[in-house]
């Protein structure tokens, strides 16, 4: 399956399996969409990925913010 030119969305995204799945996935040519609680780390994985990472600071566990 080729991800090449798909936009992905990612949760949990500043650690673990989403931030390699966001590593792998960009290095595969796809614009990804990142979701996390940390602002700075979500910054960081942006300068470090590049023009095709758009990143968003939600907290899926603050049910009253859903």
């Amino acid at each position: 399956m080729s991800v090449e030119s798909s936009t992905i969305l990612i949760t949990g995204a500043t650690s673990g399996i989403g931030e390699a799945a966001a590593r792998y996935l960009v290095k595969k040519g796809a614009t990804v969409l990142l979701v996390g609680r940390s602002e700075n780390k979500l910054k960081d994985l942006k300068n470090e990925l590049g023009d095709t990472v758009y990143t968003f600071v939600y907290d899926f566990a603050d049910l009253d913010n859903i």
